[in-house]
């Protein structure tokens, strides 16, 4: 059937069964990408091509992208250990590769996985996506705390960064800069709707269905062993744990701060770390660590520009929209 000539709509109905149906790593990837049928923005209710904004991402325009089908597999029946390898295979959507390496690398710090974050953070420098060069510190650190301290501080300065995958055109805003609408860092993993772009928006979430459990049926995929599927459920209930990115970027750079108060980057590190729970997706919690971190920084950096710059108020209508 996909040797015929069909519309781009029916081809990838019949490309997403056979993706399904792919024996290994490679043919599923290939089965995943497929090409849009029209590009379009969410305030083009109409779907209208003709119209000046129904290109939003030029980038995009005649590039495979990943489905919805493809990313839940990815997302929560993959293990890292085969994201990894589908990370570094080059058997990924050109459009995508950068955010799926920094996804798979995300999921391998909250892992605290070394032996997969250290390919992946040397493929994400290939890549262009640390001229910084703060993963070198990741790669050369001594010890496990300064190793996940070294990938958070990338992490802080890329909020584009989270451990899971998006479907389409992903994020829109710019690597390295914050995005106007919220979608910066990441939401728990286990929220009550399926993962991808734009999970972030609570307006979003609500116009989503229910998460559908990924050991149906209809989330089967042949390259997958029993074992695979079982690795993965664990690593998502590790995941789970970390709560939001907000949640895990302020614990953790605390944890690093109190531990090596002399640390240069500390300041900076916190100063990120706020700003984390001010644009990234927050909970009631999250509220309170981020006042211990504020109020941390001004008894020990008082004099720092970072500090500086972190003059939150922490009144309760100065308080981040909770989740």
């Amino acid at each position: 059937m996909l040797g015929r000539p069909l519309s781009k709509s029916t081809a990838n109905l019949f490309r997403a069964l056979r993706m399904r149906a792919a024996p290994d790593l490679a043919g599923f990837l290939s089965f995943a990408a497929r090409p849009p049928v029209m590009l379009t923005s969410t305030w083009n209710q109409g779907e209208t091509p003709d119209r000046g904004d129904a290109d939003p991402v030029p980038s995009a325009r005649g590039q495979l992208l990943f489905d919805r089908d493809s990313i839940k597999i990815l997302n929560e029946r993959t293990p890292l250990r085969v994201l990894r390898e589908a990370a570094l295979s080059g058997n990924v959507p050109r459009y995508s590769e950068r955010d799926f390496v920094l996804s798979a690398f995300t999921r391998a710090l909250l892992l605290d996985d070394f032996e997969n974050g250290r390919p992946l953070s040397e493929r994400l420098t290939a890549l262009g996506a640390d001229r910084e060069r703060y993963l070198e510190v990741y790669r050369a650190a001594a010890d496990s705390l300064e190793r996940r301290f070294a990938g958070i501080f990338y992490v802080l300065h890329h909020p584009e960064s989270r451990p899971y995958f998006a479907s389409g055109m992903g994020r829109w805003g710019n690597p390295g800069r914050i995005d106007n609408y919220r979608d910066n860092w990441w939401c728990p993993v286990d929220l009550a709707v399926d993962l991808d772009a734009r999970t972030n928006l609570s307006d979003w979430r609500q116009d989503l269905p229910p998460r559908a459990s990924a050991d149906a049926p209809a989330w089967s995929a042949a390259f997958l062993s029993d074992a695979d599927r079982a690795q993965a459920k664990a690593e998502m209930a590790k995941l789970a744990a970390t709560q939001s990115g907000p949640d895990y970027l302020l614990r953790e750079t605390m944890r690093y701060a109190r531990a090596h108060p002399t640390d240069q980057r500390v300041p900076e590190a916190l100063h990120y770390a706020l700003r984390s729970q001010r644009y990234g997706c927050v909970r009631e919690q999250t509220a309170e660590a981020a006042e211990q971190v504020w109020r941390y920084m001004w008894r020990l950096y008082p004099k720092s520009g970072w500090t500086r710059k972190s003059n939150y108020h922490f009144e309760p209508a100065n308080l981040p929209e909770s989740h």
